[in-house]
């Protein structure tokens, strides 16, 4: 039955070469290390060596948008540590020469948010100095630009980014700012 309207869905895409893919693999000659996906799991991941090479933790297919309704672990472990010496793992915002050539908006309302400014039915990062069940809350952020550095007390560190069922994904307008973060792990 005809209502008299018509609809159309044009869609565009281009494969990229992997070296072409810089902001999520990095460059050819430094390439970003982003850990091993855990088996069974969506966006589970375990970085260790990150004292040896460049690691990255980027949310669900970033630089775009990331589902919505997950939970995503970030392990990042230093298993070799000198004698004598005592592993930290630094965790900060990594560089922002991608948003150079995205459209310019208004983001003064997009300031950092902590612990008890943040919402637990929105998205959100948290840092755990550890893993096991008495790791400590580094840090519980949601929204903002920059995310502040990080320091564990030890060679153990767990990120956990949540997202909400909730909501749209493309915040704040317009709608071609692209949410997603990435982390620099050392």
């Amino acid at each position: 039955q005809s209502s008299g309207y018509t609809f159309e869905f044009k869609l565009s895409y281009k494969f990229l070469k992997l070296s072409d893919a810089r902001i999520r693999y990095g460059n050819a000659t430094q390439r970003s290390y982003r850990g091993k996906l855990s088996t069974g799991s969506y966006c589970d991941r375990l970085l260790e060596g990150c004292s040896r090479r460049p690691c990255r933790i980027q949310s669900p297919n970033y630089p775009g948008i990331y589902p919505r309704n997950v939970s995503c672990h970030y392990r990042v472990r230093e298993r070799n540590v000198p004698a004598g010496k005592h592993a930290l793992i630094a965790v900060r915002q990594a560089n922002f020469h991608y948003k150079e050539h995205l459209p310019k908006f208004d983001n003064s309302d997009r300031v950092l948010r902590i612990w008890d400014q943040c919402n637990m039915m929105q998205d959100y990062v948290e840092i755990l100095d550890g893993w096991g069940p008495t790791a400590t809350t580094l840090a519980h952020l949601c929204s903002g630009e920059t995310v502040p550095e990080i320091i564990s007390s030890g060679p153990e560190l767990l990120v956990k980014f949540h997202t909400s069922p909730f909501g749209n994904p493309f915040h704040p307008l317009p709608l071609s700012y692209l949410p997603g973060f990435e982390l620099e792990i050392e």
